[in-house]
C-alpha cells in the first residue's frame, strides 16, 4: 500500500519510470470535479478508469475487500473519504471469489486466536505473579487494528491484491466522495 498526495511528487516519482503507472498518474492529474463519471479504458482491459462518487458511510456499514487480478489507483477528486487498510491475509473471507468483478470481500478484522489475558490474582499479594494483570495481553494485541488513511482532494492510495481495503468510510467533514479508481492488471507493475 502507498498512500500520498499529489502535491509530494517525490511520494511517486519512482513509479513513473514503469510506462504504465506514468500513464495512469498523467490520467489521474487532469481529473477535475467536472470529469464526467464512467468507466474508460485507458489500456484495453489491463488499464481502466472509474470515475464515479457515492455517499459515504459510517465505518460499521463499509466491506473490507482486496483484488487478484488488479491493482487499485484511487484517487480523491472532491469530497472525502477514510480507507481503512491492512494485510488482507489478516481479514476473514466473507464469501466467494468473485473472479468477474475481481473482488474478494471480507468480515472485519479479528484477532480471538490469542487465549484471553490472565486474571490478577485475589489475594493482597503484591508481589508479579503469572497472574498479574500487569503481564497481561496488550489490548492493541487482542483487538482489531488497521490504519486508517485520510482521503482528500489530491490524495491517492495504491493497494495491491496483499492489501485488504475498506473504502466508503465517512470522514468528519463530508458526507459523500467524487473520486477516480484506476485499475491496473498487476502483471504490468512490478
Amino acid at each position: 500500500m502507498l498512500h500520498g498526495h499529489l502535491s509530494a511528487p517525490d511520494t511517486y516519482a519512482r513509479l513513473l519510470v514503469n510506462p504504465t503507472w506514468k500513464l495512469a498518474f498523467d490520467w489521474l492529474k487532469t481529473a477535475t470535479a467536472a470529469t464526467p463519471p464512467g468507466v474508460q479504458k485507458l489500456e484495453g482491459d489491463d488499464v481502466t478508469v472509474n470515475v464515479h462518487g457515492y455517499d459515504t458511510l459510517p465505518r460499521d456499514r463499509c466491506r473490507f475487500e482486496s483484488h487478484r487480478r488488479y491493482v487499485d489507483l484511487q484517487y480523491c477528486i472532491s469530497g472525502g473519504e477514510v480507507i481503512d487498510w491492512c494485510l488482507a491475509s489478516d481479514l476473514v473471507s466473507d464469501g466467494e471469489y468473485d473472479s468477474e468483478k475481481d473482488v474478494q470481500f471480507y468480515r472485519p478484522p479479528a484477532f480471538s486466536t490469542l487465549p484471553p489475558a490472565p486474571r490478577p490474582p485475589s489475594s493482597g499479594s503484591k508481589l508479579l505473579s503469572p497472574h498479574s494483570s500487569l503481564l497481561a495481553t496488550p489490548s492493541f494485541l487482542t483487538t482489531p487494528h488497521f490504519s486508517l488513511l485520510s482521503m482528500f482532494p489530491g490524495s491517492f492510495a495504491i493497494f495491491h491484491p496483499s492489501d485488504g481495503h475498506r473504502p466508503k468510510i465517512r470522514d468528519d467533514s463530508n458526507l459523500n466522495v467524487f473520486k477516480l479508481v484506476i485499475k491496473i492488471d498487476r502483471r504490468l507493475c512490478p
